[in-house]
């Protein structure tokens, strides 16, 4: 996946494959690193707990 890629296509994309990482290549396919569902996950999860404080 390309670093710029949307995260919306990221997880259609794990979903599809049934895949929990997938490398994140930069300029001229250079490796840049990885991302995991379980992260994007808990960030998800930490805003939805953020916003549910300002509710209060």
């Amino acid at each position: 996946m390309g670093i710029n890629e949307n995260m919306e296509i990221v997880m259609a994309k794990m979903n599809k494959d049934d895949t929990w990482i997938l490398p994140v290549l930069g300029d001229e396919n250079k490796y840049m690193g990885f991302v995991s569902k379980s992260s994007v996950f808990n960030k998800y999860r930490a805003l939805l707990i953020r916003q549910g404080h300002y509710l209060e």
